[in-house]
């Protein structure tokens, strides 16, 4: 098969995972709130402690699949099993039967927000690790993630668009019909996927196995540098996210259609960099490429969202600014390579390919940096008084969305430059690599 028509069956599931994420991220608090009738503070605790049990598993998952596929040859079944599951949990938190009390709803919706996301975590976790499976090549790795980044953002549009279209037609069943439609578009791209495994290449399973593989890996510096640096970008796009319909609203006074025609430029300008950060990366190192993108990130973020116009006029310039940002938040693509690079180094030093182990911690510190994230988004949103705007609150989004954004991905790339995996050391780690397999073949 050819490696193009591979690398888009791979990319192609992420449309589906996020397409529901975000569907979920936006409208199951909405749903048991206002249609199922239980209160909006149990709601959030279910929810809250269905997140906090998806972070906790994806290490264990992830080192799960690495052994599974030590066993199998591939992590292919891993996904399509967590696809089904998913796709069962999905409908059953949208078609919940009629229940006699609250407690029953809040139970009902705390057990299988617990099973969605365990097969959620299923799903994602070996499906990520996978890129690794399909080839050895760090350039062609960089290429396949940056194809399931580019499927994850038209999968977002999806999330939003589909129940977008049932609530402006007034549709009475807008979350059932919804979930219908997104279980389908799952179950069809883990198919599609499917039909391009990565090649069946047991792992090396000849040195001895650690007893604690996760503590091994926090102890690896290489891993644990992009791993801060990660957390502090993943607070600073939560963050961004969380804040940017009230900075658009109340801060730039633009309309509901400036406000779309600027989120979809940016995801516009978003797909289209992906290779072009490939390629940047190919000519200076992940490591330039990456430190120098997020840098860029927080200093346009931080001058731009503060000093941008308000009025009827002014919506243009704020396309450029999600112009700017949708190109630099680009680089992020390298961030998951660089997982990668720092597997390859600790195959040579342990003789076994724990992908799935270190996207595992990846994940949950990524959801972990999310729950904080939020928290500090209430904080912050109470102490710019959206609820009742004064004088006071469009200055203070602007402080919020543009420097205090910035700050956190300016951060990150200060956090990077002791990152000692560079170019030569990685060429050199992949030949020892390709030469241990070559004599274990003799």
């Amino acid at each position: 098969m050819p490696k193009l028509i591979q690398k888009i069956l791979y990319g192609c599931s992420d449309l589906g995972l996020n397409a529901v994420e975000i569907f979920l991220r936006v409208h199951l608090l909405v749903f048991y709130a206002q249609v199922q009738k239980l209160p909006v503070f149990w709601v959030a605790i279910a929810i809250g402690i269905s997140i906090l049990w998806n972070a906790a598993i994806d290490p264990l998952i992830g080192r799960f699949s690495d052994d599974f596929r030590n066993r199998k040859g591939t992590r292919m079944h891993l996904v399509l099993v967590g696809a089904i599951f998913m796709a069962v949990t999905l409908a059953a938190l949208f078609h919940p039967p009629e229940m006699q009390s609250q407690t029953q709803v809040w139970l009902y919706l705390l057990f299988f927000s617990l099973a969605f996301n365990t097969s959620q975590t299923l799903f994602a976790i070996p499906y990520a690790a996978m890129v690794g499976d399909y080839s050895e090549d760090r350039q062609q790795r960089s290429t396949f993630i940056a194809w399931k980044i580019l499927f994850a953002n038209f999968g977002a549009l999806i999330g939003i668009a589909v129940p977008g279209f049932f609530l402006a037609h007034a549709h009475p069943k807008v979350y059932e019909n919804t979930s219908w439609i997104l279980i389908l578009l799952l179950l069809f791209v883990a198919f599609m996927t499917s039909l391009a495994p990565p090649p069946l290449h047991p792992a090396d399973m000849s040195s001895r196995r650690n007893p604690h593989p996760i503590r091994e890996a926090l102890g690896n510096r290489n891993f644990l540098v992009p791993l801060l640096a990660s957390f502090f970008a993943n607070v600073g796009l939560t963050l961004n996210t969380s804040i940017a319909l009230y900075y658009y609203r109340i801060r730039a006074q633009l309309s509901e259609k400036e406000i779309q025609n600027t989120f979809l430029f940016f995801f516009l300008i978003f797909s289209l960099s992906l290779p072009l950060w490939v390629w940047i990366s190919r000519k200076c190192g992940r490591k330039a490429t990456l430190i120098a993108g997020a840098l860029l990130l927080g200093l346009s973020t931080a001058l731009f969202y503060l000093n941008l116009p308000v009025g009827e006029t002014a919506w243009p310039l704020y396309l450029l600014a999600s112009g700017t940002g949708g190109f630099f938040v680009g680089c992020s693509v390298l961030m998951d390579a660089l997982v990668t690079d720092i597997v390859d180094e600790d195959h040579l030093r342990f003789g076994q390919e724990r992908l799935g182990l270190y996207f595992g911690i990846w994940k949950f510190s990524a959801k972990a940096s999310r729950a904080i994230a939020l928290f500090v988004v209430g904080s912050l949103l109470d102490w710019a008084n959206v609820t009742f705007p004064d004088v006071d609150t469009a200055s203070r989004l602007s402080l919020i969305f543009g420097p205090g954004v910035g700050f956190f991905f300016i951060v990150a790339a200060l956090i990077l430059i002791p990152y000692s995996l560079t170019e030569k050391k990685c060429a050199e780690i992949k030949k020892a690599l390709e030469l241990k397999a070559h004599v274990k073949d003799i």
